[in-house]
């Protein structure tokens, strides 16, 4: 690290084990460069913006939700910071399996949030689909089941950061709207 610092200014972040947080880097990267002003700005503005979304949803601030990506026939546990932000929790089932937890396709009555969100890099969709246990999930069948692509994946997962509101919620009204009714 000191070398690289003879070269240039050099921020570390660690990594939570949860997936990554926006507000810790920008935070970082104004105090580097001094514009902690803007970074302030640029918060109150995401803030503002998410109050915004739970007015135009009531009751999304009460609302659970389970996150995972289908990787070969299971289910991997995955966060979601703009769900959280929004004041949605992870379900119980979730938060004991932890950040990686893994559910199986037998044990898909694990997902009882009300907002379910799956991310299927791999397209293996339809194996869900096809499956009468999945069928029966409470968030399947009122609506509120999310199929995540990689570009929503990184709005409100990977890469959430204070444009991700915006984008991601036009993406996901019409099962947002179906989860708080």
């Amino acid at each position: 690290m000191a070398e690289l610092e003879k070269i240039a200014p050099t921020l570390v972040y660690d990594w939570p084990t949860d997936g990554p947080a926006w507000q810790p880097i920008l935070d970082g990267v104004a105090e580097a460069t001094g514009l902690q002003d803007k970074a302030a700005e640029v918060k109150e503005k995401y803030n503002d913006r998410i109050a915004e979304i739970q007015e135009e949803f009531p009751g999304i601030d009460g609302l659970t939700y389970n996150s995972a990506m289908l990787n070969q026939g299971q289910l991997v546990y995955s966060t979601n910071s703009m769900f959280e932000d929004l004041g949605m929790v992870q379900t119980d089932a979730q938060k004991a399996a932890g950040a990686r937890g893994t559910v199986s396709l037998e044990r898909l009555d694990e997902l009882d949030g009300d907002v379910l969100v799956i991310y299927d890099p791999a397209s293996e969709k339809k194996q869900l689909e096809d499956n009468a246990q999945f069928a029966a999930l409470p968030s399947v069948k009122n609506g509120s089941l999310i199929w995540q692509d990689m570009a929503l994946g990184y709005a409100v997962t990977t890469a959430s950061g204070p444009m991700s509101p915006d984008w991601a919620v036009e993406h996901i009204t019409p099962e947002l709207t179906a989860a708080v009714k």
